[in-house]
Parts: structure tokens; C-alpha cells; sequence
């Protein structure tokens, strides 16, 4: 139980952390620009960003695991999402606004 309450903890300091995120429109930007085309609709098995159940099991490995999966490539998923162009930053923010979402999926908010 009291690592149950611990990971509720850490999911909402790490939504807390990317909604305040001075960074969080500019993840949007990077997110509709480049993560969008898999992330919305699930192509290639990249979790898409409203699927509660997915995101769930990927928000317990934290943000720090997540930006790295995004800088280096996981799965089908290229480095950077394929835009070799974005900045180690901005990748942060899109993983942010992603996780942002995730959350708020998870609460049933839109």
C-alpha cells in the first residue's frame, strides 16, 4: 500500500513539475510538430497519448527515463522522434507535455 502512495505521490509531483513547466508550450509545439504523427493514434506501438492504461505502466519509470527513451530512441521509436534537429530541451518539454496529458487522461480531464 505504501508504495502504491508513493508512486500517486510521484506521478503528481512529476504533473505538477510539467504543468507549472515554464517549457510546457513549447513541448505542445514540439509534440504537434513531430511526436503527434505516432503518439496520437499509436503507430508503430508508440503509446498513444490518451490511453490511459499504457501511459499508466510508463509514468511508474519516471521523467528522466522517459526524456532518455526520447533522446536515444526506444522501441520502433528513432532518437529525438526522428527530428534529429531538436534540442535535448525541447525533447524534454514534448516528453513533459506528454506526460502532462497522460495525467490528465489518467483523471479523465481533457
Amino acid at each position: 500500500m505504501q508504495n502504491k502512495l508513493a508512486l500517486v505521490r510521484a506521478s503528481a509531483v512529476v504533473v505538477l513539475v510539467a504543468a507549472s513547466s515554464p517549457g510546457l508550450a513549447q513541448g505542445r509545439n514540439v509534440f504537434e510538430q513531430t511526436c503527434a504523427a505516432c503518439h496520437l493514434g499509436g503507430v508503430g506501438g508508440a503509446p498513444s497519448i490518451h490511453d490511459r492504461q499504457t501511459w499508466r505502466v510508463r509514468l511508474r519509470q519516471g521523467e528522466a527515463v522517459l526524456v532518455q527513451h526520447a533522446l536515444d530512441g526506444h522501441g520502433a521509436m528513432p532518437p529525438r522522434g526522428g527530428n534529429a534537429m531538436l534540442s535535448d530541451a525541447q525533447v524534454r518539454a514534448a516528453v513533459r507535455y506528454m506526460i502532462s496529458r497522460a495525467m490528465a487522461a489518467q483523471r479523465g480531464t481533457p
